[in-house]
């Protein structure tokens, strides 16, 4: 990344403030402009963006949620770092931003250990650090607090995803929907505690009542997405079946 770049994107309008987060490493590079956020809120963003990254498909580029007055983007920088950047919805400067963001994400892409160090020069140049923690490039180790609980029992979602199956299974077959959901689950390492049997139904090997973490939650809501695009490809009218058969709970439990 060159110096210009960098400086090009740090002064869009409407940027509060960025991150780098990469799910092989325990370090991760929180960076605040205007805006910035605490250790434990770096810890909280952190521990829920990557803790999906990997459950997210392989052809995700992008995507964007709102949090308060906030917009943040998420973007891919390979498979298994992605970048943040929260933006304030009421200043942004959005066409500024969309010139801006496509060679500032290459840069990162091939070479990111030089862009971040461009992108702390820059901001250093251009007077965005300040003294205080939050108002620079900062590392950190791991959460600080337990994983966040929902109110949703275990019990609950697989109730709902056994719904979900059982109304694809009567179109495609068991098998093909045994597969499909085989197929479809975001992190292989939950064959420990869940079973697949051959009628489609999933089978847990935990405690029905304990709560969801919120990360859990998120992977479950996932796993339902990559289910039904994966099983909307060969049955064309999946959602607007589904949006018959399943209860607005489910619908709702499952993002449907």
């Amino acid at each position: 990344m060159t110096s210009a770049v960098a400086k090009d994107f740090l002064t869009v309008p409407g940027i509060a403030s960025l991150a780098v987060m990469d799910g092989s490493a325990p370090v991760h590079h929180f960076y605040g402009i205007d805006q910035s956020f605490t250790a434990k809120q770096q810890s909280l963003l952190s521990e829920a963006i990557t803790g999906v990254l990997g459950s997210i498909a392989e052809d995700f580029a992008s995507f964007e949620f709102r949090w308060r007055t906030y917009q943040a983007y998420l973007y891919r920088i390979d498979y298994a770092a992605v970048l943040m950047v929260v933006t304030l919805r009421s200043s942004l400067d959005k066409p500024h931003y969309q010139q801006r963001i496509q060679p500032f994400l290459q840069a990162l892409q091939s070479t990111r250990e030089e862009a971040l160090q461009q992108l702390n020069t820059a901001a250093q140049q251009l007077g965005l650090l300040g003294d205080g923690p939050n108002n620079q490039l900062t590392e950190f180790q791991g959460p600080e607090e337990p994983p966040c609980l929902t109110e949703i029992e275990l019990q609950t979602i697989l109730n709902a995803f056994n719904s979900m199956a059982e109304c694809v299974a009567y179109y495609l077959g068991k098998t093909v929907t045994t597969n499909q959901l085989k197929a479809s689950c975001p992190d292989p390492s939950w064959t420990a505690w869940v079973d697949i049997d051959r009628h489609a139904k999933l089978i847990i090997r935990e405690s029905p009542t304990r709560p969801l973490t919120a990360i859990e939650y998120q992977q479950w809501q996932c796993w339902a997405q990559r289910f039904l695009q994966n099983s909307g490809k060969v049955l064309r009218n999946l959602t607007s079946i589904l949006d018959r058969q399943l209860t607005d709970a489910e619908k709702d439990l499952l993002r449907l």
